[in-house]
């Protein structure tokens, strides 16, 4: 498997996918291998234990038991209700290799974790507009670790 830094010729937008070949790579984003510029030789990967939506991107990883992701939380956060989600296909796709998840928010810096038991009994699916069917659960039951939270502790003490 290698990755594949691909630009759309006609919309302009960047993907990065893991695929067998450039080929493969155009077909998991929908678009034509005439259509696609490839912006950088691709790189093989090493990782086998990358989780992928349905339509090949890598949205994840399992390590150590514990799949990981990163997103962002303006973006990606469900408002209402109040919810972090993932593709159900992804999710099931990867869930033999995993017992807990653990996603961080790049723009706040927040870590959010929570058993794969508890996602799976409190968990809901959602779908909106035309995005893939999601699997949800409500931020009360994610325990959530604010690494920023300490420092400004840490600065309200001083100022003491």
């Amino acid at each position: 498997m290698k990755r594949y830094k691909i630009q759309h010729s006609g919309t302009q937008r960047k993907y990065t996918v893991i695929a067998d070949s450039f080929q493969s790579a155009c077909e998991r984003l929908g678009i034509m291998p005439a259509d696609a510029i490839l912006l950088a030789p691709p790189t093989p990967v090493h990782a086998p234990n990358l989780v992928y939506s349905a339509s090949g991107q890598v949205i994840g990883e399992v390590s150590g038991r514990v799949f990981r992701r990163r997103f962002k939380g303006s973006v990606h956060m469900l408002r209402k209700p109040p919810a972090l989600a993932v593709e159900k296909h992804a999710y099931l796709q990867a869930r033999a290799q995993f017992d807990a998840l653990e996603w961080v928010d790049s723009e706040s810096g927040r870590v959010y974790t929570c058993s794969a038991a508890t996602f799976e009994r409190y968990g809901f699916e959602i779908q909106r507009g035309e995005f893939p069917v999601q699997l949800a659960l409500p931020l009360r039951y994610w325990a959530v670790h604010d690494p920023h939270a300490k420092q400004q502790q840490l600065a309200l003490l001083e100022s003491v």
